[in-house]
């Protein structure tokens, strides 16, 4: 009797083991994509006039993440570029697609105190292109 309560307890500790438990869909892995090296030389034509709200926010440094699935992310550094504590909001930044296409990133909840620095992960949704850059305008 003692070995079969073992054997039952060996067995749970086995199904709630990270090799055995629940990992997500591979479809929702994120990979790191490639840095664009020089975005200057990217002239799109494109008839969406959509540019990013002034603030006093300039990018630090980026880098894109992007799934099978399609969603796109950008994890970007802004800095503050004034005294006083900053809420970013999402019409501040804008991603720049491979088509061409510009678009602002969902939900944003960042402060940022004055001349701070911090990363953030901005959701930029699903497209079947990778984003190139993004930026603000100060």
């Amino acid at each position: 009797m003692k070995n079969a309560v073992y054997g039952l307890y060996l067995v749970g500790i086995i199904a709630a083991s990270p090799a055995f438990g629940d990992y997500p869909d591979s479809g929702n892995i994120f990979s790191i994509d490639n840095a664009v090296p020089d975005r200057s030389k990217f002239l799109f034509y494109s008839n969406d006039y959509l540019e990013p709200a002034r603030s006093a926010l300039a990018v630090v440094s980026q880098f894109f993440l992007s799934n099978s699935k399609g969603q796109r992310v950008a994890v970007v550094a802004l800095r503050n570029l004034t005294a006083s504590t900053h809420n970013v909001s999402a019409d501040e930044v804008v991603g720049v697609f491979a088509d061409g296409e510009k678009r602002l990133p969902g939900r944003v909840e960042l402060k940022l105190v004055g001349s701070e620095a911090l990363s953030y992960a901005f959701d930029f949704g699903t497209s079947a292109f990778p984003l190139l850059y993004v930026y603000t305008r100060n």
